[in-house]
């Protein structure tokens, strides 16, 4: 049974896998535009490596910068309040991201260097064309 005013569906195979499905049926959109050139935003991510601080656990990880991400796709950054154990009613909040795993880091990192190699061939091939 599907909730006609949901947003997706969680499947399970069996086998402890699970997918994060979302609705994308022509019929419950509208106003549907094509997205705009993502060259620039691709390029102004910045793909880092880091490590949590202890109290957040100390693991090594791949992603992104909020902060910094938010100023390119605002849409993909929320918020949560930051419990910290002692005042539940704190005003002071922590970023997050949506939809963005590993593996996006990773294939953005890919993209933006296939980029900048296709930029060092155009400008190859415009002097060339030049001369």
């Amino acid at each position: 049974l599907i909730d006609a005013q949901g947003s997706g569906q969680i499947n399970a195979n069996g086998a402890g896998q699970v997918a994060f499905g979302s609705f994308s049926d022509e019929r419950l959109k509208e106003n549907i535009t094509d997205l705009p050139s993502q060259w620039q935003n691709i390029k102004d991510l910045r793909p880092v490596e880091f490590d949590f601080i202890e109290s957040q656990g100390g693991e090594h990880q791949i992603g992104f910068i909020a902060q910094e991400f938010q100023s390119v796709y605002p849409d993909a950054v929320g918020s949560q309040p930051l419990f910290n154990g002692i005042d539940e009613d704190t005003t002071e909040e922590r970023l997050t991201l949506t939809d963005w795993s590993k593996t996006d880091t990773r294939l953005v990192k890919a993209l933006q260097e296939a980029m900048e190699r296709i930029e060092t061939l155009e400008a190859k091939v415009a002097a060339l064309e030049a001369s």
